[in-house]
């Protein structure tokens, strides 16, 4: 039997009332009606849709109208429903006034009543409002496309919202950035709740937009959903879904891109985001639906009229493609995260910069200094030679007191690190500084070394301070 159009505003109202499965399957067991040929669902009308079916075939619409004015003896919508005798519905809009005795007048037929006014199309009469969610680095160009299908489906009001250019920095900074679009998102959702305050409210959220209205979901418990589409999410693979089943009234869909590896790097590189959009939620209370293709090919007429629109239009859930293997390193991303890879980097720097280093006294630098000293190499002149980082002390009788030295091969520590000079000493004590062949005048050094600095000649040995900047480099 083919649907009659006049049993739509009926339906409308009893998925209304009764807006969950439980409720429906009460009214048709106290109405009496064999529940085994029935179709439940989900969705509402839809749900309400096959139960008005089978009742009109059995003629027993008037059986669940009287259910329904049981439970809700006061409904105005309920107490203008009238049933004729063959089960059909008629809404009586006014009552008809009686045949005056002088002019008589056919009374209407109960089974063809005026058809009721059509409703204004202004936007506060929707039966169900869309908001469209968007990302980051977007201004969310293919909300419009979307918003042109799914307006197709009668009652259906579409929404895009849209909220301050978002950068990569501060979407990849987990504190501070992240609030301003969910702040924005948050004021924009209430407002159309005020306005459509009897429509049911469904979102469709892309990337960044996923993760602000599971925040919203979780931090606002009034806030309640009737459709729930994700895409591209970049929401955690454990976010508590099963703490949101009064949010959403309806089977949360996930509409998954095989080849979206942006869910993976958000994952990776920061704080707060998961790859669900990439392997899925894999929870009872979401339904994952996978897709071949990369972040953002959901915005095209053809995959929005095949998977988005029937599930808006009738409650239809259309099968999404079977995922392949995921790519090793994809997975491997998610373990070994960028994210703790950088933080060892910045603390290895630090240490780096912050830990003492060292001076080593090598044998070429000594060797150096002696060739510069008397262009001779060092051999049997009875050196010792040492460097230090503080000049020597005068002592009674003006003799210069070194401290220990440091020998060649030796290590000697500086409190911090980093690229800077310090001044450090050279000291020689000769043993037998005649053959050295010492004329009395002091050497003159290159400019990596200073004049001396202070002089003792005796008769042996002879003790003589140099000073030089030394370069100190990790």
């Amino acid at each position: 039997m083919a649907w009659d159009p006049l049993l739509t505003q009926i339906r409308d109202l009893l998925a209304e009332l009764y807006p969950d499965e439980d409720s429906s399957r009460v009214v048709v067991d106290e109405a009496a009606i064999p529940a085994g040929r029935i179709k439940f669902k989900i969705d509402s009308r839809t749900n309400w849709h096959n139960i008005l079916k089978e009742a009109d075939l059995r003629g027993m619409v008037p059986a669940i109208l009287a259910v329904a004015r049981k439970d809700f003896p006061n409904h105005a919508g309920l107490q203008s429903a009238e049933v004729g005798s063959s089960g059909k519905l008629a809404i009586q809009h006014a009552p008809v006034q009686p045949p005056a005795p002088t002019a008589p007048q056919e009374a209407p037929a109960v089974s063809s009543p005026p058809a009721p006014p059509r409703e204004p199309a202004a936007a506060e009469t929707a039966e169900e409002v869309i908001l469209l969610i968007h990302g980051i680095r977007t201004q969310a160009e293919w909300q419009d496309m979307v918003a042109r299908i799914l307006e197709a489906v009668p009652g259906t009001t579409v929404y895009p919202l849209k909220y301050q250019y978002f950068d990569a920095l501060r979407f990849l900074c987990p504190i501070l950035t992240r609030r301003a679009p969910i702040n924005e998102l948050l004021w924009r959702i209430r407002a159309g709740k005020q306005r459509f305050p009897d429509a049911r409210l469904s979102v469709i959220a892309h990337s960044y937009g996923t993760y602000a209205i599971g925040t919203i979901l979780t931090e606002n418990p009034d806030i309640r959903l009737h459709r729930l589409v994700l895409c591209g999410s970049i929401l955690p693979r454990n976010f508590r879904w099963d703490q949101m089943r009064d949010r959403v009234a309806t089977e949360i869909i996930n509409d998954c891109a095989i080849k979206d590896i942006w869910p993976v790097l958000a994952q990776s590189s920061t704080f707060g985001y998961g790859a669900s959009g990439s392997f899925g939620f894999g929870t009872p209370e979401v339904r994952d639906r996978f897709h071949n293709f990369g972040h953002s090919g959901f915005f095209n007429n053809s995959f929005v009229s095949d998977y988005w629109l029937p599930w808006f239009q009738n409650g239809q859930r259309s099968q999404g493609t079977t995922p392949t293997a995921t790519k090793y390193w994809w997975s491997l991303l998610t373990v070994i995260q960028l994210k703790w890879i950088a933080i060892l980097v910045l603390l290895a720097l630090l240490v780096w910069c912050f830990w003492p280093a060292r001076i080593w006294t090598s044998e070429g630098l000594i060797a150096h200094f002696l060739i510069t000293l008397n262009g001779t190499q060092p051999k049997d002149l009875g050196l010792t030679i040492f460097t230090f980082l503080g000049p020597p002390a005068k002592k009674a009788g003006s003799k210069l007191a070194f401290p220990d030295g440091l020998k060649p091969g030796k290590y000697v520590e500086l409190p911090y690190a980093g690229k800077y000079d310090v001044q450090c000493w050279i000291g020689l004590k000769l043993g037998r500084p005649r053959e050295l062949a010492y004329t009395g005048e002091l050497p003159q050094l290159p400019e990596a070394y200073s004049r001396p600095v202070d002089v003792k000649v005796g008769k042996d040995p002879i003790l003589v301070a140099y000073t030089y900047e030394h370069r100190i480099s990790k």
